[in-house]
């Protein structure tokens, strides 16, 4: 039962989905590496991969994976926790399995997430925020390459209501 809006009353509508709107910071990603932890789990080297292999869609210079115990150079992109000093700060221990945090830190940015599949979701998150969209297994959007960088400015950060998720698909 709702509420007659002219009664004054107004029924509650949900907000519609809006997408990031981001600036690039004006770095070629080719002057970038993707930094991982030299103890990097499975899903943190995935989440590298996959960040690679959606700017070569794009057309982009894919930066290199790194692990930290590199050199740290200028021009970083760190995923999971990594030793770098950009992830001080970051209370690590309060972010769940599939909890991330996507931040710029100076001219890096940051994709902050535990060993599990945090660090997938922020990179996906990140993506989604450049305007990557994947409706099928066999569709997908993928932006032009002047559209995929480094952003000047970004903060996004989610943490699941749950930690369980199930299909409720029947297979036939």
């Amino acid at each position: 039962d709702k509420e007659d809006p002219a009664d004054g009353e107004h029924e509650e509508t949900e907000t519609p989905y809006s997408p990031e709107t981001l600036e690039s910071n004006g770095i070629p990603l080719e002057n970038y590496k993707i930094v991982i932890s030299s103890e990097a789990s499975a899903a943190e080297r995935y989440a590298a991969q996959v960040l690679q292999d959606n700017f070569r869609k794009a057309g982009q210079n894919v930066p290199d994976v790194v692990t930290d115990d590199t050199a740290e150079t200028e021009y970083e992109i760190l995923i999971g926790q990594t030793e770098r000093k950009e992830d001080e700060g970051i209370n690590f221990s309060l972010l769940g399995d599939e909890s991330y945090i996507v931040k710029t830190a100076g001219n890096d940015l940051v994709i902050a997430a535990n060993e599990k599949r945090g660090a997938i979701y922020g990179v996906y998150a990140y993506l989604d925020a450049l305007g990557f969209r994947y409706y099928t297994t066999d569709c997908e959007k993928i932006p032009e390459k002047k559209d995929v960088f480094i952003a000047k400015d970004v903060d996004l950060q989610w943490s699941p209501t749950f930690i369980y998720r199930e299909s409720m698909a029947e297979s036939t």
